[in-house]
């Protein structure tokens, strides 16, 4: 730790829509843009206080995957694109990649949720994914009944392929 480093965090599942913004704004900055299949995320979605609907919430997630390729087309170096799948099935391999692009040191802390270092056993209260496992991410999206996946399915189609979703749901 030379004392010198600096570092922006931000969170936001839609923060990608500003992506060029972000890197005309921080020339030596990276965006890590997470995506999750749409129907964990909306399952996710509708336990907040004010849900959008199926429509909207995946006219959203399609538009926002949009803006996401096209700006990792354009920035291959600093707009990076992760499967919130592969981080949970295979942190080891999602997180020595990431750290390898973004030319920072392995640490442990990367295998896991953490904060200042240490093991998070549950995220909560940080958004709505309290235990990131591929299990527990399956079972939220099968909390949504058969129409609700419909609806998601019907808007974001053209996008799955994209991210290897199109099985899914």
């Amino acid at each position: 730790k030379s004392g010198k480093e600096n570092a922006y965090v931000g969170y936001s599942p839609v923060i990608g829509f500003d992506g060029d913004k972000i890197l005309t704004d921080f020339p030596k900055g990276h965006v890590i843009h997470v995506v999750r299949n749409p129907w964990s995320g909306y399952a996710d979605t509708i336990k907040r206080p004010f849900p959008l609907s199926a429509e909207r919430y995946g006219w959203t997630w399609a538009m926002m995957q949009h803006h996401a390729l096209v700006f990792a087309k354009r920035f291959p170096d600093r707009f990076h694109i992760f499967r919130f799948e592969d981080l949970v099935a295979s942190p080891r391999e999602a997180m020595g990649g990431l750290a390898k692009k973004l030319g920072i040191a392995w640490d442990d802390a990367l295998l896991h949720p953490s904060w200042n270092g240490k093991k998070m056993e549950s995220v909560y209260p940080w958004g709505t994914i309290r235990t990131p496992t591929t299990e527990a991410n399956i079972a939220t999206m099968n909390e949504l009944n058969a129409e609700q996946k419909a609806k998601i399915k019907g808007v974001t189609n053209i996008m799955l392929p994209y991210f290897g979703y199109e099985a899914m749901a």
